[in-house]
């Protein structure tokens, strides 16, 4: 019995360590030093409201904006006043940014799990402390 403790215990150490390896290789990627800007890029259709325009037959006018919550609201931007190139980087790696936080959360509450089981798998019963106890435990093997 306490061989196959050791056994689970050794194979849960092992385990333990891939976890630990997997959370540092995720905190590597939030560590990185891009820029990180919080919102969405999306294609805005609308009308004109001149008379004659295709817009006024479905056809609506097309442009880039970016759109971002500021201060409780959410504020719109056209994409012709920004630097369009770097706005793009920074908007992709916030959410490369958010799927690693997600990992991360994962991993973490992966090792917490390990660490409860090793808790277990470590305890041992108030009749291991008795005086004579392990004599008696090892006659019996």
């Amino acid at each position: 019995m306490r061989g196959d403790r050791l056994e689970e215990r050794s194979r849960l150490r092992v385990r333990m360590g891939e976890s630990l390896k997997r959370l540092e290789g995720l905190v590597r990627e939030v560590e990185c030093r891009e820029e990180l800007l919080v919102g969405s890029l999306y294609v805005r259709r609308r009308r004109c409201g001149r008379k004659g325009c295709r817009c006024e037959h479905g056809g609506l006018h097309e442009s880039q904006a970016f759109s971002v919550t500021e201060k409780g609201r959410t504020r719109h931007h056209a994409l012709g006043a920004l630097d369009e190139v770097r706005l793009r980087r920074a908007v992709e790696e916030y959410r490369r940014f958010r799927r690693a936080r997600r990992r991360i959360r994962n991993a973490c509450g992966e090792l917490r799990r390990q660490v409860e089981e090793m808790a277990v798998l470590r305890g041992v019963s108030v009749e291991e402390f008795r005086v004579g106890a392990k004599e008696r435990r090892e006659e019996k093997q």
